[in-house]
């Protein structure tokens, strides 16, 4: 037995009208999860990108400063090792942003490697010192030169790995987006659905009930 006409009036608008919320709160839902993920992406892997950009510009500053003494155009280290201490700054502020355990490993690589080149670097003037120790000289260039060569690839793999963060991120952004997309459009599929059946109902109750 069908309901009454006035029944099934106020089911259906109370029935359009929750859909009309669910689409509204779906929508809302959707773009605080995008705005969300857009801001993971910003706020933890941007930083990172900038700090390695800043940890390979160090290096590379470094390894042009000791050519510059190997080449007897400077007088000591001293600006390799100010350089050398800028980098060590911009590790420890790496480590400090929310990375990843690969990133981290990368770090602490990266950091003793440091360490070793900054010890040879404070040495190299003391190979000059009174009389040349040419061997000493040749032993500590060469390895300042291996380090700082290390640090630079180590450096190039922590981009790398930053970059793969940032990429992760995105995707998973985008991930979000869709779903939230998908999920807005079963809502509207669900209301065009009760629009196509109200549509049929409401011709049965003409035909039946008011003769049209």
């Amino acid at each position: 037995m069908s309901k009454p006409a006035g029944v099934q009036i106020r089911f259906w608008i109370l029935f359009l009208g929750a859909l009309l919320v669910l689409v509204d709160l779906t929508a809302l839902t959707g773009s605080l999860l995008v705005t969300r993920s857009i801001r993971v992406v910003s706020d933890r892997a941007a930083p990172v990108a900038a700090t390695t950009a800043a940890i390979r510009q160090e290096i590379m500053a470094a390894q042009n400063e000791l050519f510059r003494y190997l080449a007897e155009l400077s007088d000591d280290t001293s600006r390799a090792v100010a350089r050398i201490d800028t980098l060590v700054r911009h590790v420890d502020a790496t480590r400090s942003l929310d990375v990843s355990t690969e990133v981290l490993a990368e770090l602490d690589t990266i950091q003793a490697s440091t360490s070793r080149y900054r010890k040879v670097l404070a040495l190299l003037p003391g190979t000059v010192a009174g009389a040349r120790d040419w061997a000493r000289l040749q032993e500590y260039s060469e390895t300042a030169i291996r380090l700082g060569l290390e640090i630079e690839q180590r450096v190039g793999q922590l981009a790398d790995q930053a970059q793969q963060e940032i990429l992760s991120k995105n995707r998973d952004a985008t991930r979000v987006a869709t779903a939230a997309m998908w999920g807005s459009v079963g809502v509207l599929s669900v209301s065009l659905l009760a629009l196509m059946s109200l549509r049929h109902w409401w011709k049965r109750f003409e035909e039946t009930l008011l003769g049209f």
